[in-house]
């Protein structure tokens, strides 16, 4: 079973906001805010942890949540959650929210990347370079092809594999988030 990951910019529980009812919570996904209530923006939250949808489902059970079966369908619909697996994640954006600290003077294969929450997470040398260029705007598979196209013997899907098979682990040490890609948020 894969896990699920959030997809969107968490903007917490809001109240005394223009057309936001109190309690809600807010995500903003690619250009748009959307407006969860509460318990829909907690489950989408606890996504931060790349559950499997079991997990997830129980998760929301012992939260006391209705119906998270049909939560977590809502979820998916509006496009906030997505599987891991799932070939609509190419068309996604990565944004790096950790740091990318190298491998040191050695010469490694491995590369260090720290969450927001200070843990450390060894990468391999394709992951490492395609999240220096993670802006948050760019497709997944937009930057994994560029990044494949530049190499001196051109290596097809070895940058996307490397990216993808990594993303829970990435999201769950809050080193990386995903948002729609195609463009900088706009006023």
């Amino acid at each position: 079973m894969t896990q699920l990951l959030p997809v969107g910019v968490p903007g917490g529980i809001c109240s005394g906001l223009a057309d936001v009812a109190d309690g809600s919570g807010l995500v903003r996904l690619g250009h748009e805010l959307i407006r969860l209530d509460a318990d829909l923006y907690r489950l989408w939250r606890a996504c931060a942890a790349a559950p499997t949808e079991g997990e997830l489902v129980e998760w929301a059970s012992d939260e006391q949540i209705a119906e998270p079966g049909a939560a977590i369908g809502e979820l998916t619909d509006a496009g906030l959650l997505i599987d891991a697996q799932h070939t609509g994640i190419d068309a996604l954006a990565i944004g790096l929210i950790g740091e990318c600290v190298g491998n040191g003077a050695d010469h490694i294969a491995r590369f260090l990347v720290l969450g927001r929450d200070g843990s450390a997470v060894d990468v391999d040398p394709c992951s490492f370079e395609a999240l220096l260029r993670c802006d948050g705007v760019t497709p997944m598979s937009v930057l994994c092809g560029e990044l494949e196209a530049a190499q001196p013997e051109p290596r097809s899907g070895v940058y996307r594999s490397a990216l993808a098979a990594g993303l829970p682990v990435l999201i769950r040490a809050g080193i990386v988030r995903l948002d729609q890609g195609g463009g900088a948020w706009r006023a």
